[in-house]
């Protein structure tokens, strides 16, 4: 191969590169954190998520059809023992009756432990408690954390079926942004580790 063609050849290949690159950077948050709600009156909030996204949750009740929520998640991984909450659930659920919202509206559904497919324990557990409730849900919005939201809404989706329409609310934490999410560490870290993720559920997974 000549000089001349090999440079060529590497700038075609730095064009692609850096290409690529930018379409990635420019789409994939937005791609992970989609938000597509249905006309639903049972809110779902995953409860591992941080408190100063409650408010956002509580807004989204009051400004909707929703009857009731329930928060979802397994165990605490830290400070359950001073805490005195075992469960993201149930943590999640004492968050928002603190906030003001109806205690006999709010149902903590907690998961099992399992080291492994966290999301997916979760949604099970929800399918469990409503096949045990017989709650005539209409539908169900289900509330996740910026670029986790499309990952959750496949994984629900795949163990609640068809039988409930299911909408899917990329809550903002404050952290990580779509604008400029590769100029810290936490956010490369997080959305590329949810590009990845998503590429197991999607391809990898079996429930």
């Amino acid at each position: 191969m000549s000089g001349k063609r090999f440079v060529l050849l590497s700038l075609l290949s730095f064009t692609v590169v850096l290409t690529v690159s930018a379409w990635f950077a420019a789409n994939v948050f937005s791609m992970l954190a989609t938000t597509e709600k249905v006309d639903a009156d049972l809110l779902v909030v995953e409860g591992w998520m941080p408190d100063h996204v409650a408010e956002q949750v509580i807004h989204e009740f009051n400004s909707g059809k929703y009857q009731w929520i329930v928060a979802t998640g397994g165990p605490l991984q830290l400070g359950g023992y001073l805490c005195g909450y075992r469960t993201y659930a149930a943590a999640m659920r004492a968050t928002l009756i603190h906030l003001g919202v109806d205690a006999e509206k709010i149902v903590a559904v907690p998961a099992p432990d399992t080291k492994r497919d966290r999301t997916y324990a979760s949604a099970v557990a929800l399918r469990n408690w409503l096949e045990r409730s017989h709650y005539a849900v209409k539908g169900i919005n289900l509330c996740s954390l910026n670029v986790h939201a499309r990952r959750s809404h496949y994984l629900f989706r795949l163990a609640l079926g068809d039988r409930y329409p299911l909408g899917i609310l990329a809550l903002d934490d404050g952290r990580v942004g779509e604008n400029d999410w590769w100029t810290s560490s936490e956010g490369v870290r997080r959305v590329i580790g949810e590009f990845i993720a998503m590429g197991y559920a999607y391809l990898v997974f079996s429930p």
